[in-house]
């Protein structure tokens, strides 16, 4: 298989969640695959708010898992034991993309480093590291830290993927897919290629057409 790409790219860096990873897509749909009753009372601007609050801590790393269940707990105050808090956010990735992991391996196979660029938290990272039947793309990746390449702390801050590779490419020399308007517009001012992933649709069109075209597909 052949691979046809801009000449000047040496990195194609994907976003896990809503790229590479299906994820529940909404808290009802969560709370049904784990088998943990949904409580819409819970669902409030403030609720929200203290939720988003206790994420950021845990992606940011400032925080233990078991911690951040707890503190999700009294986010939602009480409603929602830690044990069930921990049975939705297990149950809330879903497995790869249909043929993400094909695509990754014929842009490797090309010889250009694969990258995963995500806030994915502790416990997701494990889960997925433990599954590679399941995750295939994700366990087969060239993966990056931040610190490593130049663009990425300003690109989005909240990033604590784990290193498995050295990866120093100056950012026009960088792709990245992203299915969050403000990351894209982020890479792009950065002065990386990038472009919008729509979830809801097949995920590796866009890279097919853009960062690698001629893959076939």
């Amino acid at each position: 298989m052949s691979l046809i790409r801009p000449p000047d790219i040496r990195l194609i860096c994907f976003d896990l969640g809503g790229v590479v990873v299906r994820t529940c897509a909404s808290p009802q749909e969560g709370c049904a695959r784990a088998g943990v009753p949904y409580r819409p009372e819970i669902e409030t601007p403030e609720v929200r708010a203290r939720l988003e609050q206790a994420g950021a801590a845990y992606e940011l790393g400032r925080c233990s898992t078991a911690e951040y269940f707890a503190r999700a707990e009294a986010a939602l105050d009480g409603r929602q034991p830690a044990a069930e808090v921990a049975l939705v956010h297990d149950a809330w990735i879903l497995g790869e993309y249909r043929g993400m992991d094909r695509l990754a391996g014929a842009i490797r196979a090309a010889g250009v480093e694969t990258a995963c660029l995500s806030n994915t938290n502790e416990r997701h990272w494990e889960l997925m590291s433990a599954q590679p039947l399941a995750y295939p793309a994700f366990a087969a990746m060239d993966t990056a830290t931040p610190a490593t390449c130049s663009a990425w702390p300003s690109l989005i801050p909240r990033s604590i993927v784990p290193s498995k590779s050295s990866v120093a490419y100056p950012p026009g020399e960088s792709f990245f897919f992203d299915d969050r308007t403000e990351n894209v517009a982020a890479a792009r001012n950065a002065g990386w290629h990038a472009e919008l992933i729509d979830p809801r649709e097949d995920t590796t069109a866009r890279p097919r057409r853009t960062a690698a075209p001629g893959l076939g597909l």
